[in-house]
C-alpha cells in the first residue's frame, strides 16, 4: 500500500518525461554515487595517509584547471543546434580538442618533468598522469552534454553510479596492495573511463543516425560558437582556479600532508552541499525565471528560498561545528585528528555556501553574468590573500581561518547583491 501511494504521488507530481522526473532521476543517481564514496571513506582513509590524499588533491587541481582550457567550453554548445548531426560533430570536436591538448601537455611534461616536479612539489608519476586525466575529463564532459541533449537522464544517472563504484573499488584494491597516491589517481581515471565506455555503444549508435543526415563541416561550428572559448571559458576558468588556489598554495608552502588534512572536509562536505544546492536551484530557477519574466521581479521566491535554506542549515552545521574534532578521528582514523579542527573552522564557510549557492542563478535570470564573473575574480584575490598571509606568518591555521572568513563574507555579499538584482526592474 505505501509503495502504491508513492507511485501515485510520483505520477502526479513527477510524471515520466517531465522536468521534475528528470531532476529526481539525476539527483537520485548522484545521491547513490556519493553515498558509495562516503561509505567507503573510513576504509580509504585508513588505507591512504593524509600525504597521499594531498598528492591526489594536487593532481585533481591540475586536471580541473587544465581540462577547462582543453575543451574551450565547446561542450556547452552541444545542446544548441537543432540538427543532431551538428551536435554530434561538436561532441566529437570536444573529444578531439581534449585529446590534442592532453598530448600537448604530455610533450611539455616529457621535456620538463624534472623542473615541474621540483617547482610544483608533485611526484613524477603523478605528473605523467595529468594528461590522461585531462583527456578523460574532456571526454566525460562531452558524454554528459550529449546524454542531456538526448534526454537520457536515466543513462546519465547510471553513468555516475558506475563511475563512482569503479573508482572506489579500484582505490580499495590500490590501498590493499599499497599503490600509494597512484591508487587514488588510478581509481579516479578508471572510474571516468568505465563510465564513458559503459555508454559508448549507446552514444555511437545515435551517432550513426546523426552522421547519415550529413550537414555542415565541423570547422563551421568552431566559428559559429566562438563565444564559448572567448567568454564562457574565461569565466569557468576563473571559477575553477579560485576553487583550486588553496590546493596549489598549501602544497607549495606547507606540503602534501597539510593539503591532505585540508581537503578532507572539502571532499566529504562539499559533495552533499552541491547535491542539495543543485536540487534547490532546479526549483528556484524555474520559479525565479517565470516571476521575473512576468512581473519584473523575483524577490518573493528569492526571499522564500533564502529563509528556507538559512533555517534548514543551522542545526546540521552547528552539530558539525561542535562534533567535528571528536567525530573526524573516530570515523576516519586517529591520524586524521587535525582535519577535525580544520573542519570546525570551515563549517561557517560551508553554511554560507549552502545558503548562497542555489541563489546565484539570479545573476543568470537578470542577465548579469558579468557581475558573477567580477565576483569570482574578487573571490580569487581574497582566497590568494588569505593563504599568502599564512605563508608570511608561517601559520596554516591562520590562513584557513582567513580563508573561511573571506569566503563567508563573499557569500554574504553574493546574497545581498542577488537580492538587489532580483528586485531590479521593480526598483528601477
Amino acid at each position: 500500500m505505501p509503495i502504491e501511494k508513492m507511485k501515485q504521488f510520483k505520477n502526479k507530481y513527477a510524471p515520466k518525461g517531465s522536468f521534475r522526473a528528470h531532476v529526481l532521476t539525476l539527483t537520485g543517481g548522484t545521491a547513490i554515487a556519493q553515498a558509495v564514496v562516503l561509505l567507503a571513506s573510513p576504509l580509504l582513509t585508513r588505507f591512504y595517509p593524509p600525504q597521499q590524499f594531498g598528492e591526489f588533491a594536487l593532481f585533481m587541481a591540475f586536471v580541473s584547471v587544465l581540462s577547462v582550457i582543453a575543451t574551450g567550453s565547446y561542450q556547452l554548445a552541444i545542446n544548441i543546434p537543432k540538427e543532431d548531426n551538428s551536435a554530434f560533430q561538436i561532441f566529437l570536436s570536444v573529444i578531439a580538442l581534449a585529446m590534442a591538448f592532453s598530448l600537448l601537455c604530455l610533450l611539455l611534461i616529457a621535456f620538463g618533468y624534472q623542473w615541474a616536479s621540483l617547482f610544483f612539489h608533485i611526484p613524477v608519476k603523478s605528473l605523467f598522469m595529468i594528461p590522461l586525466g585531462i583527456a578523460v575529463v574532456g571526454c566525460s564532459e562531452a558524454v554528459n552534454y550529449w546524454l542531456i541533449r538526448a534526454n537520457q537522464f536515466q543513462a546519465l544517472a547510471i553513468r555516475r553510479i558506475v563511475q563512482y563504484a569503479v573508482m572506489v573499488m579500484t582505490q580499495i584494491v590500490g590501498g590493499i596492495f599499497h599503490w600509494g597516491a597512484l591508487g587514488l589517481i588510478g581509481g579516479y581515471l578508471l572510474g571516468q573511463l568505465a563510465a564513458c565506455t559503459f555508454l559508448g555503444e549507446f552514444i555511437f549508435q545515435g551517432a550513426k543516425q546523426s552522421f547519415a543526415k550529413g550537414g555542415a563541416h565541423w570547422s563551421t561550428h568552431f566559428v559559429r560558437f566562438r563565444e564559448f572559448p572567448f567568454f564562457s571559458m574565461p569565466s569557468r576558468l576563473v571559477n575553477t582556479f579560485s576553487d583550486q588556489i588553496p590546493n596549489f598554495l598549501i602544497n607549495q608552502f606547507f606540503g602534501s600532508l597539510v593539503l591532505g588534512m585540508f581537503t578532507l572536509p572539502i571532499r566529504y562536505l562539499d559533495a552533499p552541499i552541491a547535491l542539495i544546492a543543485r536540487s534547490v536551484q532546479d526549483v528556484f530557477k524555474e520559479r525565479a525565471s517565470r516571476d521575473y519574466r512576468e512581473t519584473g521581479t523575483c524577490t518573493d521566491i528569492y526571499m522564500k528560498t533564502l529563509r528556507a535554506l538559512a533555517v534548514i542549515g543551522i542545526f546540521p552545521f552547528a552539530l558539525i561545528f561542535v562534533m567535528a574534532p571528536l567525530a573526524v578521528p573516530f570515523i576516519f582514523g586517529e591520524q586524521w585528528a587535525p582535519a577535525g579542527r580544520i573542519t570546525q573552522v570551515l563549517t561557517v564557510m560551508f553554511y554560507f555556501r549552502f545558503v548562497a549557492q542555489p541563489l546565484t542563478y539570479v545573476f543568470t535570470v537578470v542577465e548579469k553574468q558579468n557581475y558573477n564573473l567580477a565576483w569570482q575574480c574578487i573571490l580569487a584575490l581574497v582566497v590568494t590573500g588569505a593563504f599568502m598571509i599564512s605563508v608570511w606568518l608561517n601559520n596554516i591555521t591562520v590562513g584557513i581561518m582567513y580563508y573561511s572568513a573571506g569566503y563567508s563574507i563573499m557569500y554574504l555579499w553574493s546574497i545581498l547583491w542577488g537580492f538587489r538584482l532580483a528586485d531590479g526592474k521593480k526598483s528601477s
